[in-house]
């Protein structure tokens, strides 16, 4: 009798594990995975040398962004970029040039994480002295229509 005790028992506990680990599989799982869907690795779809965008509002220029090169990741949409230079044009003060080893674009352009060597120059102008700003990173947000 001790002995069928323990089946059921042992039973018991591996039913509990595969239940646990049915629903820790399934909670991880978002809905529309599929493998058709998610590409196995994230290699770049397509790349571009000296890379140039300008973005431009009604007023005229914004922001202008160089890179010698610019690859592209389908499965976030982020692009990273090689030595980048950014331009950023405001009212207050004149352009503000900002320089490191790489960069990464956001999905939606709105955002751009630089690394490695960061340098900000800030111009002078009439009512601001100017500076130079440097770090490791360093998160620039670039306006894509007027007041934001």
């Amino acid at each position: 009798m001790r002995i069928l005790e323990k089946l059921i028992l042992l039973a018991v506990f591996l039913g509990f594990a595969a239940i646990t680990a049915w629903l820790e599989q399934s909670e991880n799982q978002t809905p529309g995975d599929n493998a058709a869907e998610v590409p196995v690795n994230n290699d770049p779809d397509y790349y571009i040398e000296n890379f140039v965008a300008t973005g431009l509002d009604s007023e005229g220029r914004q922001y202008v962004i160089e890179s010698i090169r610019l690859a592209h990741f389908p499965v976030d949409d982020t692009s990273l970029i090689e030595q980048p230079h950014i331009i950023q044009y405001t009212d207050e003060a004149g352009p503000r040039h900002i320089y490191a080893d790489n960069g990464l674009i956001s999905a939606d352009g709105t955002e751009v994480l630089l690394r490695g060597k960061v340098k900000a120059i800030e111009s002078r102008s009439d009512n601001q002295p100017g500076n130079v700003t440097t770090s490791e990173r360093m998160r620039i947000k670039l306006r894509k229509k007027p007041g934001s």
